[in-house]
């Protein structure tokens, strides 16, 4: 592999992700050269993945189809045969960070679980799924970041359950619209909320505690996942905490104002986004870490 077309590949991963990458693209720039770069082709990569899932033109086999050849032409990546242009990149960043391909595997899975699967009876049954889309992703991350300590790996998986239940808390109303319920029926039915509510957007009392219950069990595994901030190389920090933040704030957010999920997608501004980003990096040079407990008092 040139050296012009490895570097080609990384063009077109920042090209992708300061397309398409939202949230996460304001973290990624508080890292070292080598290490954003590596961000921006895995993220690229679990982008492709994920549009396969989401493609709107194609039949549930095609997808499906589609998603074996994926699997297929990433063992060959890894193996140095490249058939996509993200694919150089890609290989290069898991060498150079020793990242086990297992997880990118596991994101396959969550993708061929998600067309299959569009209702959860159980808490137990959700977290699995996140596991396979959030947390697998998370544990690329931490391989690319740095980290030391045996308790950096469950920190990883549980930091990437709460964003994974954020994304889910705040994209009820499109997932709905698209008949995915990610909400546990478990849950439901203990705050007698039913799939006719949902699509009636009722706000009442049973809503707004079925919301806060959810929040609230967010909120144990940011605070499990922030853990990790003892485990990171420190050159590496601004990026979690940047990333840790602004979904908390989203958290936060539909926390204060749980209606909004029926009325628009729950976002934060471009200015809140960078503001969080440059007194995320800027902790790396005062040496000061943020807790979760002083971003309650952002809101």
């Amino acid at each position: 592999m040139s050296a012009s077309s490895l570097d080609s590949s990384y063009r077109y991963c920042r090209k992708i992700t300061q397309k398409v990458a939202g949230n996460f693209s304001y973290s990624f720039w508080t890292l070292p050269y080598h290490q954003r770069r590596a961000m921006e082709a895995v993220y690229t990569y679990f982008f492709e993945t994920d549009e396969i899932g989401d493609n709107q033109v194609h039949t549930l086999i095609q997808k499906k189809e589609n998603l074996q050849r994926w699997k297929k032409s990433l063992e060959n990546a890894i193996n140095g045969t490249f058939t996509s242009q993200m694919h150089p990149a890609l290989k290069d960043s898991i060498d150079r960070f020793h990242i086990p391909p297992q997880y990118f595997f596991e994101v396959i899975q969550g993708v061929e679980q998600d067309l299959e699967k569009d209702r959860y009876k159980t808490f137990q049954e959700l977290k699995q799924y996140c596991h396979l889309v959030a947390s697998s992703v998370g544990a690329v991350c931490i391989h690319i970041w740095g980290f030391q300590g045996t308790d950096a790996s469950q920190f990883a998986e549980d930091c990437g359950v709460a964003l994974q239940l954020t994304n889910i808390l705040r994209d009820i109303q499109e997932d709905f619209n698209r008949d995915r319920i990610y909400l546990p029926q478990e849950d439901l039915d203990r705050f007698n909320y039913s799939t006719e509510d949902l699509q009636s957007k009722t706000i009442n009392p049973a809503f707004r505690q079925l919301i806060q219950f959810q929040v609230d069990r967010t909120k144990e595994f940011y605070q499990s996942g922030a853990l990790l901030t003892s485990c990171l190389n420190t050159k590496s920090l601004p990026v979690f905490q940047a990333m840790i933040r602004i979904y908390y704030q989203l958290l936060l957010s539909i926390e204060k104002h749980p209606e909004q999920i029926f009325q628009s997608r729950v976002r934060l501004s471009p200015l809140k986004k960078w503001q969080i980003a440059i007194d995320s990096l800027w902790g790396k040079y005062t040496g000061r870490k943020i807790w979760l407990g002083e971003l309650q008092r952002e809101v």
